[in-house]
């Protein structure tokens, strides 16, 4: 599906691992100043499909964000019951990380969202 950030450039891919049941987050630095833009994070099936998470997005400096899920948000990731040791980091989705500004959306990082099952999922 296509992305609505038209004409923006190329964003920094960042693959994302992520333990189930377990406080997820990830510094990123996006080069620029926010000026007071609030940056948002999903995780989805595909690029444009389904929504599986939100993630926290805390501007911890000009141009710098940390990512995060809760504990309580990752456990509720669900897999199949049948997942066997070989998916255990297995694909979830996409992730992207985006600035919105008006009509304006700038994407500066993207990537893939894997998911490591707690012992027993």
């Amino acid at each position: 599906a296509a992305h609505p950030c038209t004409g923006c450039p190329m964003a920094s891919t960042l693959n994302l691992l992520i333990d189930q049941g377990a406080t997820f987050t990830q510094a990123v630095s996006v080069g620029t100043s926010f000026n007071g833009l609030t940056p948002r994070a999903v995780i989805r099936d595909s690029f444009g499909g389904s929504l599986i998470a939100t993630l926290a997005c805390s501007v911890v400096s000009a141009g710098s964000t940390t990512l995060s899920l809760a504990a309580v948000q990752t456990i509720a990731i669900a897999r199949p019951a049948s997942a066997s040791a070989r998916e255990r980091e297995s694909l979830l989705g996409v992730w992207e990380l985006e600035i919105p500004n008006g009509a304006t959306v700038t994407r500066t990082h993207q990537g893939e969202a894997r998911l490591s099952l707690e012992a027993g999922a």
